[in-house]
Formats: structure tokens, sequence, C-alpha cells
């Protein structure tokens, strides 16, 4: 009960015992209550700022952990990249070798600088030792990059000259026509019927009758006809301004404006024409100018091996 500013508790026991009773202020109760109010909001923040410590703590190891995992990623990323831009060199020196051994134009030092400009973005704030790593990691990582795709450009240009060199090449006499016995060269010769210097224009190549007559380069059928002089001729178009010419043939194994291989067979030996005997007469002619075939034979490399000791004499 409340008497006078005064709280009156009596505790009454289920004992024998007698009742007792307490007495206390009133402004006690609300200070209390005030005190407990207090007490719980301090243990309330209290437990809520030891729980942020705790977090920004955990957070803290994280982030020390997570840098020492960066720093140890960042130091391996740089140890790969010092392997790389040694193999980039090596590369690019090898590919100036072929570039001289090709004789092909060598790129200069300043294009192969692959410089770069514009404008340099600050760092917003003082960079860290680790922020400085990151970026010249980036930096030589775009480096390396630019280089390697700039290699690969360079390659595929040489690739290219060099297929378009092979193409040239296949498209070049370079091989002998037939296996036979070189009865006739190249120049200014006795002709067999009247005896007269003239000019032999190409090779007789003597050899048994149905001797198959290769194509000495890749080309097209230009002809395939009989003529009074030659007899079965054909007439092959390797481009470029060069043509092969296969006369005194018995027939023939290909037709007008079909596509050979260096090493197709094209016709066989014959004594059709102006002949004296079973033989194949064959020019090399370069932008309409008979040449000496034996220029266009590379050593090592015949369809046939033909005695050309006695050339000299022919």
């Amino acid at each position: 009960m409340k008497l006078a500013g005064k709280y009156h508790f009596m505790v009454i026991p289920p004992s024998t015992d007698g009742v007792r009773q307490f007495t206390i202020p009133q402004w006690i109760v609300p200070s209390a209550i005030s005190a407990s109010a207090l007490l719980i909001a301090i243990t309330v923040i209290l437990s809520f700022l030891a729980a942020r410590n705790v977090s920004r703590a955990e957070r803290l190891d994280s982030q020390v952990i997570e840098n020492i995992t960066l720093r140890t990623q960042l130091s391996d990323l740089t140890r790969d990249l010092s392997v790389l831009r040694k193999q980039l060199a090596v590369l690019e020196e090898s590919e100036k070798r072929v570039r001289m051994v090709f004789g092909l134009p060598e790129i200069s030092p300043a294009v192969r600088a692959l410089g770069t400009g514009g404008s340099v973005v600050p760092f917003a704030s003082s960079p860290s030792a680790l922020d400085l790593q990151t970026y010249n990691v980036e930096s030589e990582v775009d480096r390396l990059l630019r280089r390697c795709s700039f290699e690969r450009e360079n390659y595929d240009a040489i690739y290219q000259e060099l297929l378009h060199r092979k193409d040239r090449l296949d498209c070049t006499p370079s091989v002998y026509p037939l296996n036979g016995y070189l009865a006739r060269g190249f120049g200014v010769k006795p002709d067999p019927f009247t005896g007269e210097n003239r000019l032999h224009s190409g090779l007789d190549i003597a050899a048994s009758s149905g001797t198959p007559v290769h194509a000495t380069a890749d080309g097209r059928v230009e002809s395939a006809e009989y003529q009074p002089q030659f007899g079965n001729l054909i007439t092959l178009d390797h481009g470029n301004g060069i043509e092969t010419c296969y006369g005194h043939l018995s027939r023939f194994a290909v037709k007008a404006k079909a596509k050979v291989r260096r090493g197709d067979i094209i016709g066989y030996v014959g004594n059709t024409g102006y002949s004296t005997g079973p033989h194949c007469h064959y020019e090399v002619h370069i932008n309409g100018r008979a040449v000496n075939p034996l220029n266009y034979v590379c050593s090592g490399y015949n369809l046939a091996a033909l005695p050309v000791s006695s050339v000299a004499n022919q």
C-alpha cells in the first residue's frame, strides 16, 4: 500500500512466522525502473558495439588474408609474365630470321615498340604498394597482349606471303617431263633434215613410244591439238607469263582447259609431226619468248633422271 509518500510491503509467509512489513520511499520505484531501463539500453548498445567490433575484426582478418593471397597471386603472375616476355622475345627473333631467310622486309624497331598514348588518369588517393603492383601487372599484361597480337599478325602476313610464293613455285617448271635420253639441247643446232644451223627452241628427250609425259608445273591445258611441225602438241599455261609445250606425242591424256598438277600424265611419247624418231620436244616460254628449259630444272627434284652429261654438245 501507498501511505504518505511511502510504499509499504507486507510479506505473509505460509508458515506460522509473523507477518513482515517493509517500507520504502516512493521515489525509489521510478528511479529503480529508470535505472533498469538505462542498464538494459547500455547493455544492448554495448552488445551491438561488441558485435560490430567482432564483425569488423573478422572482416579485417578476412581482408588481411585476402591481401596476402592477392600478393601471392600477383607475385606468381609477375613470374609468369617474365617467362612469357622471354618466350615472346624468342618468337620475335625467330620471326626476324624467317624474314631474313626469305628476303621479306624487316620491321623497324620503332614499329615493334608498339607505342601508345592518351591521357593518364591519376589515382583518387595515394596508392598503396599493392595498388602500384596491381597497376604494373595490368600494364604489363596489356603490353604483352599487344605484342602477342602484333606477332600473330606478322606470322599471318609471312604465311600468306610464303603461300603466295608456294603457289608461284608450284606453277613454275622445275622438273623434266619424262624419263629418257636428252638427244638434243637448246640453242643453235643443225636441222636433222636439212643440216642447216637454226635455233632449236627446246629439248628433244628421246624415249620409247608410249612413255608417259608429265606436266612440269601446275597449270591449265591451253591447247591439245595436232600441228604439222610438232605433231600432237600440248601447251600448258602456268600463269605469270609462263607456258610449257610438249610435242611429237603419240596421243593426249588431257583435254583443253583441264587443270593439271606437277607430275600429272598429260600425254605419251610418239613420233608425230616433224620428227626422225620417238621423242618429246619440250619448250619453256616466258612472256612469249622461248628460254632454255634446263634453267627450269631443279637439281634433286626431278620426275625423271636424265643423262645430261652430254647436254653441252647437243
